[in-house]
């Protein structure tokens, strides 16, 4: 399960940095402490902690100032302490931290592995509306990990998925078109058309479904 790029949820969809903050400044310690600057990261984890502890602040907030704290551990693999952060954004709410928390779960980074947390996890993303978790728990149910498999299941978090962008979510409905599964008519096209968006998304199985199909 591979791990969310993390830009997008950070600074897409409502107003998350505060008034005093720069925006610029912030990205610029987010890609260095990407690129493990230890300085830069704890510079994140010292600004974005308090936040995150920060009882007068709304539960939005101080879940999205969790899971930067998060994805500051995250990033120099400190897995244990990440999942700990992520832990508390979901807990507010914060759909990428529920996402980001069930993928640690998967891979058993920093916690014992379960392939039902990470499902439970990856689908309350969903239902808060992330794209990304969508697909995830898509995913596990097109392969029977963490619950029982089920293609109408996966058919129907992949269909929310790609209407939110994520572009795992569009490569599954490609997959389930072109093969008819998940209660869903085989159609060629349809399944063309979904792995066309998820290789614009840049998931590279709906380059390959699409190249695939404009073949035949």
């Amino acid at each position: 399960m591979k791990k969310i790029v993390f830009i997008l949820f950070l600074l897409c969809g409502v107003n998350l940095l505060w008034a005093n903050d720069s925006r610029d400044e912030f990205m610029q310690d987010y890609n260095a402490c990407k690129n493990k600057d230890e300085q830069s990261c704890k510079k994140l984890i010292s600004l974005f902690e308090p936040r995150c502890n920060d009882e007068s602040l709304s539960q939005e907030d101080r879940g999205f100032a969790c899971s930067v704290v998060a994805v500051a551990y995250d990033f120099n693999e400190k897995y244990h302490e990440a999942a700990s952060f992520f832990q508390k954004g979901c807990n507010f709410g914060h759909g990428a931290g529920c996402a980001e928390l069930g993928i640690l779960y998967y891979e058993g980074w920093g916690v014992r592995q379960s392939f039902e947390k990470a499902a439970s996890f990856t689908q309350k993303a969903c239902d808060l509306g992330h794209g990304f978790g969508c697909g995830q728990i898509a995913r596990l149910y097109a392969l029977g990990e963490g619950v029982k498999q089920d293609f109408k299941k996966s058919f129907s978090f992949a269909q929310k998925g790609c209407d939110l962008n994520d572009a795992l979510g569009c490569g599954i409905l490609g997959i389930l078109y072109e093969g008819g599964w998940g209660g869903v008519k085989q159609n060629k096209a349809k399944a063309k058309e979904y792995f066309g968006k998820a290789c614009d998304l840049g998931e590279q199985v709906g380059c390959d479904g699409y190249k695939r199909l404009n073949s035949k």
